[in-house]
């Protein structure tokens, strides 16, 4: 059995489901400069009540990186990501992991790399875990 089989067992066995969920949030330059000022100049663009907005994501891998870094990029409020799965080397040319992110849970990692990518004070809260088991009522900030 090759090393690499041997940690992923490892990882299946124990579960990433079993660790807490954890909190990560961009920083916010609005003193400095006005971040969202081209997509406010858009008819009926509403940046406040994106800011309110909080969005349940499920899958952190090819479409939830993407859509993830939009909804960070563009200010949502609140943004909660769901994966059970970890990054593996197939997943390097795909989505927005790094050579960090390996053998780590996808949505504790994308919440890490998401973090550094905003700029109008987003809190991403990563849940390693299946969708069906994320409860907002004990991790909603």
């Amino acid at each position: 059995m090759r090393l690499i089989d041997s940690i992923l067992n490892v990882v299946r066995r124990v579960g990433t489901h079993m660790r807490p969920c954890r909190m990560r949030r961009c920083v916010r330059l609005r003193s400095l400069v006005n971040v969202s000022a081209r997509q406010e100049r858009i008819n009926g663009w509403d940046q406040r009540a994106l800011a309110g907005a909080t969005v349940l994501m499920a899958g952190a891998g090819g479409l939830g990186s993407a859509i993830g870094e939009g909804l960070v990029q563009k200010g949502v409020g609140v943004l909660h990501l769901s994966d059970h799965d970890i990054v593996t080397p197939t997943n390097l040319n795909r989505q927005a992991f790094d050579r960090k992110s390996l053998y780590h849970n996808k949505a504790q990692e994308l919440a890490r790399i998401l973090s550094g990518r905003g700029f109008l004070g987003t809190l991403i809260v990563a849940h390693p875990c299946s969708i069906q088991e994320v409860s907002l009522e004990t991790s909603d900030a």
